[in-house]
């Protein structure tokens, strides 16, 4: 049982720093790591960059929204 629980814990915070490094860094990072990667790892690389890129846009929306909404952007342009 506590094998298990290790596992599950490391899962999550694998799942926790690839939507941080999503999020701030987009796929450029995944990429990177595709090409040092062996054949057989490189698709899932590429699509966990497609993925951080998607992620990444959303992210970038919401700063625009939240911005347009609450006005920050005024203070500093």
């Amino acid at each position: 049982m506590k094998t298990i629980r290790n596992i599950g814990c490391l899962g999550l915070i694998l799942v926790i720093v690839f939507l941080i490094m999503a999020a701030f860094s987009g796929g450029d990072q995944f990429r990177e790591w595709a090409e040092k990667a062996p054949v057989f790892v490189k698709k899932y690389f590429i699509k966990a960059a497609q993925t951080a890129d998607d992620i990444k846009e959303d992210t970038e929306r919401w700063k625009e929204n939240v911005g347009r909404n609450t006005g920050a952007k005024k203070k500093y342009e």
